[in-house]
């Protein structure tokens, strides 16, 4: 080959190399199926999923789904009910009605779970929350 037609094959190549690539469409399987089946039997499908709501939550246990756990009460080490406040000094401490849950699940051959409730007091005068 002479350098005249290698300048020109490869100044060809870098022109194809440069040239921007089309996107190919992408396929839907809903469009692929309607078109195959004659879109009858996906349309009853497809109305009887969407009227079912989708389930509430967000995926994760609650404490409450590990009921053969092992359940822990867990007292403030500092502060007890009535207490004076240390932030602000002014008005008490008070227990809460919902201790903060915690759940622990160790991992041994069957899983065992533990569930400590700690115990939360807020001030009445500044709103700061101590948990256990």
């Amino acid at each position: 080959m002479s350098e005249a037609d290698y300048d020109k094959l490869k100044g060809a190549l870098h022109a194809l190399a440069a040239m921007p690539v089309p996107p190919r469409p992408a396929e839907k399987a809903r469009a692929v199926l309607e078109a195959s089946a004659g879109g009858s039997e996906t349309d009853a499908g497809s109305s009887a999923e969407t009227s079912t709501p989708p389930p509430p939550g967000h995926g994760r246990n609650g404490a409450g789904a590990f009921g053969g756990a092992r359940k822990v009460d867990i007292a403030h080490p500092k502060f007890a009910h009535g207490d004076r406040c240390p932030e602000c000094g002014k008005g008490n401490v008070y227990g809460q009605k919902e201790p903060k849950v915690l759940v622990r699940v160790v991992g041994q051959a069957p899983l065992a779970a533990t569930v400590y409730s700690l115990e939360r007091l807020r001030c009445g005068a500044c709103g700061q929350v101590f948990t256990a």
